[in-house]
């Protein structure tokens, strides 16, 4: 006896099987990809500086300046969203 494993993509959404366990279906998927603006990406502005204190790694902030900032964000910042609907069953 061989386990059939399989993935299917088809139009409107994704159907996965894996040993008779469960079944998972999505549908109208949507998927947003942007850089962040300055204020969706938690900045703390220093005033004495004139500078965006921004932290590029957890617990390590750098001191920016406005249009770097903006910069570094469309780089190397992506926001991602998905929403969809989702149907699963299992079989037991």
């Amino acid at each position: 006896m061989s386990i059939r494993q399989y993935t299917v993509v088809v139009r409107e959404g994704i159907a996965l099987k894996g040993g008779g366990s469960i079944q998972v279906c999505l549908h109208d998927v949507n998927v947003s990809i942007h850089s962040p603006s300055i204020k969706e990406a938690n900045v703390e502005y220093d005033k004495e500086t004139g500078k965006s204190n921004y932290s590029i790694m957890s617990g390590l902030p750098i001191n920016f300046e406005e249009d770097e900032l903006r910069e570094f964000l469309y780089n190397h910042r992506k926001n991602h969203q998905c929403n969809g609907k989702r149907l699963s069953t299992t079989n037991k």
